[in-house]
């Protein structure tokens, strides 16, 4: 294609201006003769949006485009020569010179050299130039005097616990063994007390089995008929009874059964140390109960059927099952900080140290979100129907009821690591809890309790 720049622009002095407005100001014209079209270049060619008016040879062109500072315009075929191109602003202010179409004749001859001018004056003093390179360094000098120690730091974080979770956990999951829970009913939660596996069936047992080869060290009593979680203060084992509508306390070195108290639709249990908090379920609070003595501290608001509880070292989180929210609750007063929209049917609950952990058990997914504001930083893929939930130190691992299998996640990322189906003679896993070395998934619908 062949694009040749016009060879002249001649401007007319006093042809620029008219008015108070801004004139159009051309800088620049070229012509592409293969679509004989004049593009034009420039300032204030249309400053208020309207089209300008482009007249070439006594005959207004049709514009192509038009800006502010460019025009382009459909050129009819001339004979080569000079014309007279006048450029009329949207403000009704113009701009005229001539533009050469066609081809450019030869330079002609250069003239002579005119006669030198005066030397003119001055010019401003220009800016300073760029500092030069740094000087060697000089020696060092004497060593001052040793300042005052300062205060002690504050004392750090306390190492790991012989029982941290953190450490152990470095192989890849198998099913080892399955035992029987004795316990009456079906098995659905269970906890690790530092030594052993605590199991509460659905009617009103206890089952302490030995962590080392899961022996059965005894069955108590608990009292409620529809036994639902269970939660380890550092000393007993305390079990919600969602249709009894207590909360009862026994002793993990004996299983003496050592107090019930009324709470109704107890459901969910965290431990923040030195209460424990309960959900009642349908009546969309949460109780705080005095460990030592069973005293009621108060009852503050959550969200609708709380399930799951968790307690992050600063605040009380409540899986709110049937409104699809988290609550965020300080535990110092019970105030609610904080309401975070999940999926459907938000179940249970863990913490890992940083991030808190929600099982979402009609969508098939986990969400993370993060403790120190409530932020959700993802929801990831697990199996079927997640239902309980469990940190490990490195991993997150979920029982999922719907598909019979346990899902593991690195917690740093979400990436899905692995699923293990449970088999033939499972069904239906609930609970799940890790003891410094393998995790522990109860079989409610088979009545058994299994160890990975």
């Amino acid at each position: 294609m062949r694009h040749i720049s016009a060879l002249a622009i001649v401007l007319l002095n006093g042809l620029l201006l008219q008015g108070a407005t801004p004139a159009p100001v051309v800088n620049n014209t070229a012509i592409n003769y293969s679509t004989n079209r004049i593009t034009i270049t420039g300032i204030s060619l249309s400053p208020t949006g309207a089209a300008p008016t482009v007249n070439f040879n006594s005959s207004n062109l049709s514009l192509v485009s038009f800006s502010n500072t460019i025009v382009v315009a459909n050129i009819p075929v001339q004979q080569p020569g000079t014309y007279r191109l006048r450029l009329t602003s949207s403000n009704n202010n113009f701009y005229e010179f001539d533009v050469t179409y066609g081809a450019v004749g030869p330079q002609g001859p250069m003239g002579p050299q005119g006669p030198i001018g005066p030397t003119g004056a001055a010019g401003a003093q220009g800016p300073a130039g760029a500092t030069g390179p740094a000087g060697a360094t000089g020696p060092s000098g004497q060593a001052g005097a040793q300042g005052a120690q300062g205060p002690s730091g504050p004392q750090g974080a306390p190492g790991p616990n012989r029982k941290a979770i953190a450490l152990l956990k470095w192989y890849s999951a198998n099913e080892a063994v399955s035992f029987p829970a004795g316990a009456g009913g079906a098995p659905r939660d269970l906890i690790f007390d530092g030594d052993n596996i605590w199991v509460v069936g659905s009617q009103q047992a206890l089952q302490k089995m030995r962590a080392s080869d899961g022996a059965i060290l005894g069955i108590f009593p608990a009292a409620g008929i529809y036994t639902s979680t269970l939660v380890f203060d550092g000393a007993n084992i305390w079990v919600a009874s969602y249709d009894g509508g207590t909360l009862s306390k026994t002793r993990a070195s004996d299983g003496v059964l050592l107090d019930v108290y009324n709470i109704p639709g107890a459901y969910g249990l965290a431990f923040d140390g030195a209460n424990i908090w309960v959900t009642n379920s349908g009546s969309r609070t949460i109780t705080k109960v005095r460990a030592s003595d069973g005293a009621i501290v108060g009852n503050y608001p959550i969200g609708a059927n709380g399930w799951g509880v968790a307690f992050d070292g600063t605040n009380v989180w409540v899986a709110n099952h049937d409104d699809n929210t988290v609550s965020m609750l300080r535990a110092s007063d019970g105030t609610t900080l904080a309401t975070i929209p999940v999926g459907p049917a938000p179940t249970a609950i863990a913490f890992d140290g940083q991030n808190i952990w929600v099982t979402i058990n009609s969508s098939n997914i986990v969400t993370e979100i993060r403790a120190t504001d409530g932020t959700v930083i993802g929801n990831f893929t697990v199996g079927y129907g997640p239902h309980g939930i469990v940190f490990d130190g490195e991993n997150i691992w979920t029982a999922n009821q719907g598909e019979n299998s346990v899902s593991k996640l690195r917690a740093r990322d979400g990436a899905l690591l692995d699923t293990y189906v449970l088999g033939p003679g499972h069904s239906y896993p609930w609970g799940i809890a890790f003891d410094g070395a393998n995790v522990w998934v109860t079989s409610s619908g088979a009545g058994n309790v299994s160890k990975l």
